[in-house]
């Protein structure tokens, strides 16, 4: 917990650099924090979509006092992301897992005063869909005892995709849609606190797309696509897309599909990425089920020691275990699987916690995570 002389410290610091963040961000995403009419005053619990890497800045900048987010582990992994977490008093948090320290921490500073930004999603979206959000975070709403604000950014993913190596015309809104007070919280149950919650900060892309159809412009729109699909709708083979400019082939098919500029799929079977990954995910839980053994060559880092992989080679996903050269887990020993930046995978099992980097920068992970999932899911089903 930050003590009363380091909030002290952070309260001199976000006034110092909130003007400048807001500039940084404006000229970066084009991104801009929309006034609204609420007295908020800490302590508070502050509730996210996460559509950009812009999100956690636009928070901050939100409001007029610190507000301390909640961020993977793995970003303390290089200098730059312990100096920032040290001076910006980051709340480390195993995306992995249900991490119970994370909570404590969060708790103990609401207790003290203190605010907190947290993304209940999990991490930032791929497709432009909303993650699932788990429903205790109705749970914690209610055990923070604070007002919950909520807020809401559009614009984020259509104007800088995760996948992207390319920029867009920055169009990014972030601002308040409601504040729940102590007495709105305990007059909920927790599913309908949840439900409130998700309601409040959900915003699908493509939905908002429809309503402004927003002209993001841009160049060579599809650079990195092949980071996120990787199964051709046309003739079904899994291959390793071509991308050209603002378009992207099957090589097998010479099936040619393109992104417009207002991020839509023109020429193929999905008008949005977020159908087509909806569909290939589909695909490999097929695939799953009939124990098919997916691999990518990588290097396994453990969290705590960045400087050396623990393993390389294969990892190799089989129908009853999962690894990496001499590294090896059934599915009962690993507690959870998430995916970090585009195509990295944190993996939390009994003896630690991993970070899983592929050799190819712009292979596709989410097969292998898709794969994962489905059969942690099938393991944990067993069990009951």
């Amino acid at each position: 917990m930050n003590t009363p002389k380091q909030y002290s410290f952070h309260k001199f610091l976000f006034a110092l650099l909130r003007p400048i963040a807001r500039f940084f961000v404006f000229c970066a995403y084009g991104a801009r924090v929309e006034r609204n009419s609420y007295q908020i005053k800490p302590p508070v619990l502050v509730l996210g979509n996460h559509s950009c890497f812009a999100d956690a800045v636009l928070m901050a900048c939100a409001f007029s006092f610190p507000i301390y987010i909640v961020g993977a582990t793995a970003t303390l992994q290089t200098r730059l992301g312990r100096l920032v977490a040290k001076l910006f008093g980051l709340i480390p948090i195993d995306k992995a897992s249900g991490d119970m320290g994370a909570i404590r921490r969060i708790l103990r500073e609401i207790k003290a005063g203190h605010s907190v930004g947290l993304y209940p999603e999990g991490n930032c979206t791929v497709d432009g869909s909303m993650l699932p959000i788990e429903a205790s975070i109705g749970k914690l709403a209610k055990q923070v005892k604070v007002p919950i604000v909520l807020m809401r950014t559009t614009g984020g993913y259509l104007s800088r995709p995760k996948w992207a190596r390319t920029k867009r015309k920055m169009r990014v809104r972030a601002r308040v849609v409601e504040v729940l007070t102590p007495e709105d919280c305990r007059a909920l149950s927790v599913e309908a606190l949840s439900e409130r919650i998700v309601a409040g900060i959900s915003c699908d892309a493509y939905q908002e797309q429809e309503k402004t159809l927003i002209d993001y412009g841009g160049k060579n729109r599809a650079d990195g696509i092949c980071r996120v699909v990787s199964v051709c709708p046309a003739c079904g083979c899994e291959v390793r897309f071509v991308e050209k400019g603002n378009t992207f082939a099957c090589p097998k098919c010479n099936n040619v599909c393109g992104l417009d500029e207002y991020g839509y799929l023109r020429g193929g079977e999905h008008q949005t990425l977020c159908a087509w990954c909806a569909w290939e995910k589909e695909h490999y839980e097929q695939e799953a089920e009939k124990d098919r053994v997916l691999g990518i060559r990588g290097s396994l880092f453990e969290i705590d020691k960045q400087k050396m992989a623990v393993n390389k080679g294969e990892l190799l996903v089989g129908a009853g275990e999962v690894g990496i050269g001499a590294r090896n887990w059934l599915y009962r020993d690993i507690r959870g699987v998430v995916l970090h930046d585009i195509n990295h995978l944190l993996i939390t099992a009994k003896d630690g916690c991993y970070r899983f980097v592929p050799d190819d920068e712009n292979a596709n992970i989410l097969p292998i995570l898709n794969v994962l999932l489905w059969r942690l899911n099938r393991e944990r089903k067993e069990k009951l």
